[in-house]
């Protein structure tokens, strides 16, 4: 997942820079090599895990709950077999 979503990252960065000059440049080419051809999966992640700090502050100043219980969890959780539990 990483590597590709970089790849996405370098793009949208490159064309925003392109944007954002008076002169058009050539977007740099970005290749990503891999062993397989690239599939795409679904994951089922939790909710809980997908809130960022920001996305917790807004819910906080929304009248929700902030960080989510398993986050404050798994961040006071100094073992690892713990946090495999929590997650």
């Amino acid at each position: 997942i990483t590597a590709a979503h970089k790849v996405l990252e370098l793009i949208q960065c490159a064309k925003h820079q392109n944007q954002n000059t008076t002169q058009k440049k050539k977007i740099a080419n970005i290749h990503l090599i891999s062993r397989h051809p690239l599939k795409e999966q679904q994951f089922d992640t939790h909710q809980d895990w997908m809130m960022d700090k920001a996305a917790c502050k807004r819910s906080e100043k929304a009248g929700g709950s902030g960080i989510p219980q398993r986050q404050r969890d798994f961040a006071m959780s100094s073992s690892w077999k713990e946090r495999r539990k929590i997650i």
